[in-house]
C-alpha cells in the first residue's frame, strides 16, 4: 500500500495546483488564462495561472487547497471553500468567458454551500484511491465549515466520478448545456449535484 497523505496546501504548491486545476477542468482554466495574456503561448497561461493560485489577496488560491503527497511529491489536489454570494466579478467573469457561462450559472445557485470546486490526481497517481482519499477529506472538512450543503459541478459524461458522487449521497439539482470550445473533449451537460451536511 504506498504511503500517501493529505495536508493542507502551501504558496509552494502553485505551479502543481495550476496544472491539477486544469486537469480538473478539462482545459477551461488554461483557456481562460490563455485569454488574460497577450499570447497564445501555453507556457505564460501556465505561470498566469501558478501566480493566480500563489497570490494571497486572490479568492482562489493555494488557501482553498488539500493536496496528495506520495514521497515528497504532490500527486493530487482539491480546491474546497464555501460559495460566496455572486458579485460584479463574477458577473463579468460570466460575459467574458463564453464557454464557462453556464458553470457560473451553476455556481449561482451554490451560495453558502460547501463547495468542491477540483479535484484531480496526475496520472501517475491514479488508480491508488487518491480520488476517493482527498473526496472524503473534502467532506471531513465540510461538515467542520458550518455549511448546511455541499455541491460540485461534474460533467454528464465523466461517469466514474458521477457514480462515485451518487455512492455519497449527492443529486442532480440542476444542469447547464456545454459550450463547445477548442480542445474540449465530449460533454453534453455541465450537472450540480448537492447532498446535505447536516
Amino acid at each position: 500500500m504506498p504511503d500517501i497523505s493529505i495536508r493542507a496546501g502551501q504558496k509552494t504548491d502553485a505551479a502543481d495546483l495550476a496544472i491539477l486545476d486544469n486537469l480538473a477542468g478539462h482545459s477551461i482554466p488554461l483557456m481562460f488564462w490563455r485569454e488574460q495574456t497577450d499570447n497564445d503561448r501555453i507556457e505564460d497561461a501556465l505561470a498566469l495561472g501558478r501566480d493566480r493560485l500563489a497570490d494571497d489577496k486572490g479568492f482562489y488560491n493555494w488557501k482553498k487547497a488539500r493536496v496528495a503527497v506520495e514521497d515528497d511529491m504532490i500527486i493530487g489536489m482539491s480546491m474546497n471553500y464555501i460559495m460566496p454570494e455572486p458579485d460584479e466579478e463574477s458577473e463579468a467573469l460570466k460575459q467574458n468567458t463564453i464557454a464557462f457561462k453556464p458553470v457560473f450559472e451553476l455556481y449561482d445557485l451554490c451560495a453558502d454551500h460547501w463547495f468542491i470546486d477540483a479535484l484531480a490526481v496526475y496520472p501517475s497517481g491514479q488508480h491508488k484511491g487518491v480520488g476517493k482519499m482527498l473526496f472524503d477529506d473534502s467532506i471531513a472538512i465540510g461538515k467542520l465549515s458550518g455549511a448546511k450543503t455541499m455541491s460540485l459541478i461534474v460533467e454528464d459524461t465523466n461517469e466514474v466520478a458521477y457514480a462515485l458522487y451518487r455512492a455519497y449521497g449527492f443529486e442532480v439539482v440542476d444542469q447547464r448545456d456545454f459550450i463547445p470550445f477548442e480542445g474540449a473533449r465530449e460533454i453534453n451537460e455541465w450537472l450540480l449535484m448537492s447532498r446535505s451536511l447536516i
